[in-house]
């Protein structure tokens, strides 16, 4: 019960309409049906309004801005703790931060790198264009041998020897599939078209999303198409289980696998992002919206990427709604990673970095 009137106001104040107000703050955050009761009296007969959905969201995070000197823009965020994190920048920069200040690695290759991966603080991975692909011991960074010219989006593993990168074949423009074993990098089949992110939750169950709603899942020896249900392009993908996993990409499409089917979530529909002023640097016009997610439980995760309108924009999943967290004008917002639900950091362009402190 949000409120009620008699029907001496209705007939000395209304005029035969019934007028509430409340700032629900007594609702909890979620979708709630509402609708009006007149139970009836005298010769006034009892009727029941039509339904009034009202969504309630989460009172905006606070993310605090943090930008680093020029204007490099940010694509991929990791790391093994609170006081270990590493980004990779599009001019071939790899930063790292060690709790209290961001500085610049020395890398001695500087491509422009796309993602950023590892198992620990020793034992981290960047991958960047023309197959380049470094590994950090926890002392330095040093080149490792990939054996292609591909073009690497994305990278994960289940182990240090066990590592997967996917992205572009540069020569066919088809997907490309790398695995690492601890010793060498060879390419896998796609049979696809270019792959954006990849993620999985163990060595036998692992999933890459790409171009046209592609979405490969590998058994542990053997790629294979699964029905996505769409046909936008997929930036990223990431999950907490087998039966809980997370894609987003084009137009801010948000995909969910139970276990066994991928179904579409309810987000912002059509963010417009199609000309070459919001496409991202080295993507297609069709590239835009949401490009990175990422989160701490299954009812605390976190996707980013570009609205347009709003400009760069961090929306945050409850376990029930998809609401939106921050928004940041003339920034494309790239890649999302934490360390908990209190510890976030969201990267992107002209040396963006977002840190959310619960």
């Amino acid at each position: 019960m949000l409120g009620s009137r008699s029907q001496t106001w209705l007939q000395e104040h209304g005029s035969g309409q019934f007028a509430f107000a409340t700032d629900m703050t007594d609702l909890a955050v979620g979708s709630h049906d509402i609708v009006a009761v007149f139970e009836g009296k005298g010769d006034f007969a009892g009727s029941t309004s039509e339904t009034l959905t009202q969504l309630v969201s989460q009172v905006p995070a606070a993310w605090e801005r943090w930008s680093l000197p020029g204007d490099d823009a940010l694509y991929g965020v990791w790391g093994s703790s609170s006081t270990d994190v590493f980004a990779v920048t599009m001019r071939g920069a790899v930063l790292h931060y060690d709790g209290i200040n961001w500085s610049s690695m020395t890398t001695g290759n500087p491509t422009w790198f796309k993602d950023v991966w590892g198992t620990s603080a020793i034992d981290v991975f960047a991958a960047g264009l023309y197959g380049t692909i470094l590994h950090y011991d926890g002392s330095a960074w040093s080149a490792v041998t990939s054996n292609t010219t591909y073009y690497p989006e994305g990278i994960w593993g289940s182990s240090t020897t066990d590592v997967f990168a996917v992205g572009l074949q540069s020569e066919s423009h088809q997907g490309a599939i790398l695995h690492y074993d601890g010793s060498a990098w060879t390419s896998m089949t796609s049979n696809t078209g270019y792959l954006n992110g990849v993620w999985g939750s163990s060595s036998s169950d692992i999933f890459a999303v790409g171009s046209y709603g592609t979405i490969l899942h590998y058994d542990g020896s053997t790629w294979s198409a699964v029905s996505s249900g769409t046909t936008q392009q997929l930036n990223g993908v990431w999950g907490t289980s087998a039966s809980d996993v997370f894609a987003v990409g084009v137009q801010g499409v948000i995909l969910h696998y139970d276990g066994s089917t991928w179904s579409t979530m309810a987000s912002f529909a059509t963010c417009g992002c199609w000309d070459d002023l919001h496409a991202p640097h080295g993507y297609e016009d069709m590239s835009g919206c949401l490009f990175g997610v990422w989160g701490s439980a299954w009812n605390d995760v976190y996707a980013v990427g570009w609205k347009d309108g709003t400009g760069g924009i961090i929306l945050h999943y409850d376990g029930s709604i998809w609401s939106t967290s921050f928004g940041i004008e003339n920034v494309i917002l790239r890649d999302v990673w934490g360390g908990s639900s209190s510890d976030v950091f969201a990267v992107g362009d002209g040396g963006t970095i977002l840190h959310y402190a619960g």
